[in-house]
């Protein structure tokens, strides 16, 4: 039963949200069913419709609903596996919460793809630049650029333009606090009431969710085939569009040179955008650097994403986006009165690293490392389960993509390896409608467990896999 306590000091939304949960949790709605509207809600309970539109975002941020366009929300049907694995699913047989965007559990062997060692952030390096910073004359006690830092911003350009190809001034990059409030921003350049938003799938689960938040429709794109992705491109009539084309997140996949020109001419002829996020273009283990969507695009329909989560520290929350001229004059006309989301600290310390060398210096040490841990997880994952796994996307980034041949659903695989103190992770999160999700497919990340215990973690997971 949802109640709200006004003499309570907990919000409202998290009274709704709570009890909504319970009910969930309890078996009082099955799967797939729809919720109360928020109109209707509100109207109950005598409280705002943002309240309870509050409470809903949070139930599908965690994953115990979805939402969908002009229809409200329903029930997760994934939600009760883990509940049914530990015996604790109510009666009716309800799904239990999905996986957060960190799941970890504290693994002795923990395949998680994402977080970086603290040992290799450059601790002594960042200190000095900071003292530095701290004791320049000036800029400390002032607002600055609402784009960034100038000198950050230049630095970027020039990065840009020899590492990806990619062609832009200083005054078309912006300085963001990671890729959802980039997105967060760039959502506000369009139209959710006319504009449709297509995403691949698989893909990450929260670049759906910033746009599914801004009120837009969300196309999924098959990621499977050249024909499969255009097909549902022309069916989506998108005004946006967001790839992964050097190293697609999750399958790994390369979106070909061919594919990448016709997705610029799509672009072109629809009067449409594309945002390429290259999250973790450094990372090239057996190619060379492939060159960026922005650098085949001559009519201006790209924007340009990186981050420095994947090679410096997903903690700084920072990245960059590169946007063609009609968009960054409507970006500057939308935030005119937005300051910068990087502290000013922090960018100043990421331009003297840059202009001091550290950067390159940083970057060739981290990829020399993590092509040490590709092959040896590579080579592992062979030598313990030979033609039973197929391994995908291994040529770049920090994860691979597994496919194992077993009947097993990857929630079964997950608990087994869990078993013997193994973390390795499902694929569901990754697509648009998680029961068409490869069955036996997992996300294998190399990103935080150390070389060491690369080989004796996976020789674990066949004991539990193989047994």
């Amino acid at each position: 039963m949802i109640s709200v306590d006004r003499d309570s000091t907990v919000p409202a939304y998290l009274q709704i949200y709570a009890c909504m949960k319970a009910d969930i949790l309890a078996g009082g709605y099955a799967a797939e069913e729809h919720l109360p509207s928020v109109r209707r809600l509100a109207d109950e309970l005598h409280v705002s419709r943002n309240t309870v539109d509050r409470a809903y975002q949070q139930l599908y941020a965690e994953g115990f609903v979805r939402g969908v366009d002009r229809a409200g929300f329903y029930v997760e049907p994934s939600v009760f596996d883990v509940l049914e694995l530990s015996g604790s699913a109510p009666a009716r047989k309800r799904p239990a919460p999905r996986q957060r965007m960190n799941p970890r559990k504290g693994f002795a062997y923990d395949f998680y793809y994402g977080d970086l060692p603290d040992e290799l952030f450059p601790a002594r390096i960042w200190r000095k630049l900071a003292n530095e910073a701290l004791l320049a004359p000036g800029s400390v006690n002032a607002y600055r650029d609402p784009l960034g830092s100038r000198g950050l911003r230049a630095e970027l350009a020039r990065y840009l333009k020899q590492a990806r190809g990619v062609r832009c001034t200083a005054d078309q990059v912006v300085i963001q606090s990671g890729i959802r409030d980039g997105l967060e921003r760039i959502a506000k350049l369009f139209d959710p009431s006319v504009d449709v938003v297509a995403v691949e799938n698989p893909s990450l689960q929260s670049v759906r969710q910033v746009f599914a938040n801004n009120g837009f429709k969300v196309a999924p794109l098959d990621v499977s085939s050249s024909e499969a992705f255009f097909a549902d491109l022309e069916r989506s009539a998108a005004k946006l569009v967001y790839v992964t084309p050097s190293h697609q997140l999750p399958t790994g996949k390369t979106l070909p040179i061919a594919d990448r020109l016709r997705l610029t001419y799509w672009a072109a002829s629809h009067n449409a955008y594309i945002i390429e996020d290259d999250y973790d273009s450094e990372y090239r283990y057996r190619e060379s650097p492939i060159p960026s969507l922005q650098s085949l695009d001559a009519l201006g329909r790209v924007v340009y994403t990186g981050t420095f989560s994947k090679i410096l520290s997903p903690g700084l929350r920072t990245g960059y986006w590169v946007l063609p001229d009609d968009l960054l004059d409507l970006y500057v006309e939308r935030f005119a009165s937005y300051w910068c989301p990087v502290p000013w600290l922090t960018q100043e310390i990421l331009e003297r690293f840059f202009a001091e060398g550290h950067w390159a210096r940083h970057v060739r040490r981290m990829v020399q490392l993590y092509k040490r841990k590709q092959k040896r997880l590579v080579d592992a994952l062979h030598d313990v389960f030979g033609d039973k796994v197929r391994i995908e996307g291994d040529s770049a980034g920090l994860h691979v993509w597994v496919h194992v041949d077993d009947k097993r659903s990857n929630r079964e695989l997950e608990r087994l390896a869990a078993s013997k103190g193994v973390g390795v992770y499902p694929n569901l999160r990754y697509w648009y409608d998680p029961t068409k999700a490869d069955p036996s497919t997992m996300l294998i990340g190399y990103s935080c467990i150390p070389l060491e215990r690369i080989e004796p973690g996976i020789r674990l997971l066949g004991e539990a896999w193989l047994s």
